[in-house]
Order: structure tokens, then C-alpha cells, then sequence
């Protein structure tokens, strides 16, 4: 999606601005807006990751030389267990990561299909290749099961709250420039029950 702009003379042929007519007074006044579609947006979903010690639940990367950066917007954890288990509580790293992973590969499902994404490398359980960098931030997700009537705390944490740091009206997002990566890495020990995490992020394109 490249930038481009419009320069429109006034009173002149050039394109056709849309714009609101109302009267005020004896002046028939026109009002315009300025429309912005939003950057094309995916959502990355492992599903069903059993816990285990350094494993990296979900993975985000975007690729080198890809003409693009990526705005990560949020990041989800679902305690996917509904039987009876002896659940842990586990902690878990969100970070920046380096290096070309060799991974389980998921496919982003976007928002817009007629977006296609292109060069990215998404997935989980990455085996080799991936360097951990700048910590984004820390939190504990337990695998007890989910029940009727809830009594573990921890699953509204994981079924309602964005788990990446608040945005400011005046920041961006977390960014991914190109060569740069982003990981949820799990620290305890725990190996009981299952997790599926979400990260919804959207691409601009840099030319």
C-alpha cells in the first residue's frame, strides 16, 4: 500500500470531493471529512500449546527485506481445558526476539481476505534460530481447568485482557520492523493442560 496524495486546484477540474450541504442562513455551507480505512489486519492463533519449560507458544516475525513493518496490536491467552486436571501456574515472557525460527508454521487469518499477507513467519514451538531481546512484558497463566462456577481468578485474566502494556492515544503500538520478531516464551516449569494464545496485528507498508 503505497502513500500517495491527491493535490486538487480549487474551482478547477481535477477530482470530485465529497462533501455535506446544509444551510446556515441565506449560505448553503459545505462540510468535508477526511476517511481513514485502517491498515490491513490478521490474527495469528496458536491453538491447544501444552506447556513446557523454554517452549515458545506463539511466534511473530517480519521477514527480512519485507518492505513492511507490523503493528502489534494485542496479545490473548485462552485456557483451552475444560476437563478435570491438576493445573500449574506458569510464568510467561513477552518479547522481542532475533534470528530466522524453525517453528510449527500457522497461517495469519486476515481480517480482509482480499489482503493477502506476504512475508511474514508466524507459528509456535520454535525449535532453533530465535535469540530472546528486549523484554515487553511478564505475566503467570494457569492451566486449571475452566468450571461453571469459576474459581480460578486467573481465567478472567486470560479470556478478557489484552496482555501487552496499554497504548497511550499519542503512542504507537508495539512495531516490527523488518528482520524483527516477537514471542511469548514460556519460563516455570509446568507441562499440565493446554493454552491457545492470540496476537491481532496489522501491516503498513514502508514504500
Amino acid at each position: 500500500m503505497a502513500r500517495t496524495f491527491t493535490q486538487v486546484p480549487p474551482d478547477s477540474t481535477g477530482d470530485k470531493l465529497a462533501m455535506l450541504a446544509y444551510t446556515e442562513g441565506a449560505d448553503t455551507v459545505n462540510s468535508q471529512g477526511v476517511f481513514f480505512p485502517g491498515l490491513p489486519s490478521y490474527r495469528l492463533m496458536t491453538e491447544a500449546i501444552v506447556p513446557a519449560t523454554n517452549k515458545y507458544h506463539i511466534v511473530l516475525r517480519n521477514n527480512a527485506a519485507s518492505g513492511q513493518k507490523l503493528h502489534v496490536l494485542a496479545l490473548y491467552c485462552i485456557n483451552d481445558n475444560v476437563t478435570a486436571i491438576t493445573g500449574v501456574i506458569n510464568q510467561f515472557n513477552a518479547r522481542r526476539v532475533t534470528g530466522t525460527p524453525t517453528l510449527t508454521a500457522v497461517t495469519p487469518a486476515p481480517m480482509d481476505t482480499g489482503i493477502a499477507l506476504s512475508n511474514v513467519t508466524a507459528g509456535h514451538t520454535a525449535t532453533a534460530g530465535l535469540t530472546d531481546s528486549t523484554m515487553i512484558s511478564r505475566f503467570v497463566v494457569s492451566s486449571e481447568e475452566n468450571t461453571a462456577v469459576p474459581t480460578n481468578t486467573g481465567m478472567f485474566l486470560q479470556h478478557m485482557s489484552n496482555l501487552l502494556p496499554l497504548v497511550h492515544p499519542y503512542q504507537r503500538p508495539l512495531v516490527l520492523l523488518e528482520d524483527q520478531g516477537f514471542a511469548v516464551k514460556q519460563i516455570g516449569a509446568g507441562t499440565v493442560g493446554a493454552l491457545t494464545w492470540i496476537i491481532d496485528f496489522a501491516v503498513e507498508s514502508l514504500t
